[in-house]
């Protein structure tokens, strides 16, 4: 039998900071609280428990080790036979600790776990002698079921339930995007984990968690079922891929096992592998041995999880002249991984010998990093279970480089995730799965792909049109989107913007969805003028907001100038009515009449050409560019001065 006991004292359930906040809060001096702190923190118990083998042990297996206790956090389990004489060292045992430490044993809480075979009437007076009435063996410890069934599924079903309960109550918060995945990857991803790690969870129940996380993802709200526009084997690839990162819950769940395969392939003096090799595989290796036809749902498990570890066992390496890259399995020696081939022509024959660092067994890091990716366990495993992705990627595009690094919110870089990706609800999509009649834009009687949406729309059109960058944006050039959002991402923002660093193509994509989703479903009409205006503020907002530290700016120091020279500064201002800008440029001569400087800028929002005339930007930026190359004037005397006597000089 397995006695679990359980103590009734509260003391055992404070967590020490809590005591000694508590103290502090009710107005004990600190040095009072410190010395009771460290009677509290340093006093430690040594039991020696069954002293004269009087309590008889119990064995799982023939060639297993004797075990007659095991002590978890604040449980204790006995294991003993159910003998009169057991029963009655065990009690003293009991009354010996109450003594010694001053606690006591809740029966209440406490259970009793006895084998199939055991009568009813020596139950009943085992649990009288002990004075436990609570029988083991039903229910959960640790959220994990203390007994197995055949019906797996039926054990494991609450994982999902908690998961939808979750999902459910964070569904009416109307969260966005961004705040869907981090709750999706951090909260609702980790709650089976734990099951995970010790039980390999049926294949049905891993679809069942997935199509609740699924539909977390997609649902608007609770009862309304959203579409699905991106298949999940591609939302678990990982972002560098083209997906999201998602975890898939069968290859997350094996890789977990393989944790437990590799601590007793590495531990084999602990006490799990010691009673899993007395059981199972006393007389053979671990790596190597089978399935029985009648064995524990654990130990399965554990297997699956050796069997994912022994595809990536190998050679180790001595000089690595004998072991091919390609053909030989290996391991590095610093870190898990494998080569995934197929192998380039130019090294398909080269050998692990190849990646030293010549006439040293150092390993040459850039090498390595240059032929092979770093696998981790769940990748691993997840290439298992979708073959598809072992296949080489081809890459039409940078992901990371191209989005994932692009400084913009969270929310945005998942709508051009989408777009990207076609799973943009737009009416040609709509129209393709039979949601809508026709895919007309709202606007005009166009069909509304995301080429027209976003860049062929006349609506589109005046937005790119009045956004102040360098060069303008011209959409009649737009072909497919992810040319033009890398030729958007070049644009130079104007100075009087602000936002120079700043690419302000993400902001106006965002700015246009969210117009045509305000007119569809609210029935409110933004002008081109106020989206432009929303997206600048919207992009300022968000820039005024991070918190990045800039480098500590280094103090130029400049030589003394011993001459003193005299400049003539040029400037001129141009205005173009279509579109409302201006642009103004200046030339700086010596005094022998040569240039030696130009320089010109444009201005956005220049409503007549007397105010481009009276544009001081010139003035502005030629005054910047003499103070940064420390000219000293010698024909005026202060800064105002020099530049109207400059301008006067034009």
């Amino acid at each position: 039998m397995a006695v679990k006991t359980d103590m009734s004292k509260a003391y055992d359930r404070l967590e020490w900071d809590f005591i000694e906040a508590v103290f502090l809060q009710l107005g004990f001096h600190v040095n009072w609280t410190n010395l009771i702190m460290q009677c509290i923190k340093t006093v430690s118990y040594s039991f020696l428990i069954n002293e004269d083998k009087t309590l008889k042990w119990i064995k799982v297996a023939t060639n297993s080790p004797r075990i007659n206790h095991l002590l978890f956090a604040d449980d204790t389990l006995f294991f003993c036979k159910t003998n009169p004489r057991s029963v009655s060292t065990l009690l003293s045992i009991l009354s010996l600790y109450e003594q010694a430490s001053g606690q006591r044993i809740n029966p209440l809480k406490s259970g009793v776990t006895f084998s199939n075979k055991m009568p009813q009437e020596l139950k009943d007076k085992v649990q009288s002698d002990l004075g436990i009435e609570k029988e083991g063996g039903v229910g959960k410890y640790l959220g994990v079921p203390k007994h197995f069934g055949r019906k797996k599924r039926d054990l494991f079903t609450p994982i999902v339930d908690r998961i939808r309960h979750k999902a459910s109550s964070w569904s009416r918060k109307h969260l966005s995007m961004a705040g869907k995945m981090f709750l999706l990857k951090d909260v609702l991803s980790a709650i089976p984990n734990h099951s995970m790690q010790c039980f390999k969870l049926p294949q049905s129940l891993c679809k069942r968690i997935q199509s609740a996380l699924t539909r977390f993802w997609w649902d608007s709200k609770e009862g309304k079922r959203g579409m699905s526009l991106v298949a999940w084997d591609t939302m678990i690839k990982s972002k560098r891929d083209g997906g999201l990162g998602f975890r898939d819950i069968q290859s997350f769940n094996d890789a977990l096992l393989a944790k437990i395969s590799w601590r007793i392939l590495s531990s084999a003096s602990s006490l799990l592998a010691s009673v899993l090799a007395g059981k199972y595989f006393h007389n053979q290796e671990f790596l190597h041995v089978k399935a029985p036809s009648a064995c524990s749902h654990g130990w399965r498990g554990i297997l699956i999880g050796r069997d994912l570890i022994n595809e990536q066992l190998g050679w180790a390496i001595g000089n690595g002249e004998s072991v091919s890259v390609w053909n030989d399995q290996w391991l590095y020696a610093d870190r898990k991984g494998s080569p995934i081939g197929p192998a380039p022509e130019s090294s398909k024959d080269l050998k692990v010998a190849d990646l030293f660092r010549e006439q040293t067994r150092v390993w040459d890091s850039q090498k390595i990093e240059d032929l092979f990716p770093l696998l981790q366990g769940y990748f691993v495993a997840l290439q298992k279970n979708y073959p598809m992705l072992a296949k080489p990627q081809v890459h039409h595009q940078d992901w990371i480089q191209d989005l994932w690094k692009i400084p913009m919110t969270p929310k945005i870089k998942l709508l051009i995730w989408k777009i990207k990706h076609g799973a943009l609800p737009v009416g040609e999509v709509l129209r393709a799965r039979q949601i809508i009649p026709n895919s007309k834009c709202i606007r005009c009687d166009c069909s509304e792909t995301i080429i027209h949406l976003f860049f062929h729309c006349e609506f589109a059109r005046k937005v790119w049109e009045l956004i102040p960058v360098s060069g303008g944006f011209n959409c009649d050039q737009v072909v497919n989107f992810d040319a033009a959002w890398k030729s958007a991402l070049q644009a130079t923002v104007l100075p009087p913007i602000g936002l120079a660093d700043t690419s302000l193509a993400p902001w106006i994509i965002s700015s246009i969805w969210t117009a045509r989703n305000f007119l569809i479903f609210q029935k409110r009409q933004f002008s081109a003028q106020e989206t432009m205006v929303k997206e600048i503020c919207d992009a300022k907002e968000w820039k005024s907001a991070q918190s990045t530290l800039s480098p500590p700016t280094r103090n130029t120091i400049y030589p003394p100038i011993r001459h003193n020279y005299e400049f003539t500064c040029r400037s001129d201002a141009a205005w173009k009515k279509e579109l409302n800008s201006g642009g103004v440029a200046w030339s700086f001569y010596n005094s022998s009449g040569e240039r030696i400087n130009s320089h010109s800028e444009p201005v956005a929002f220049v409503i007549s050409s007397l105010v481009a005339e009276g544009l001081d930007g010139a003035c502005n930026c030629s005054a910047a560019w003499i103070s940064d190359l420390r000219i000293r004037l010698s024909t005026v005397g202060g800064s105002y001065c020099g530049r109207f006597k400059l301008l006067g000089d034009s």
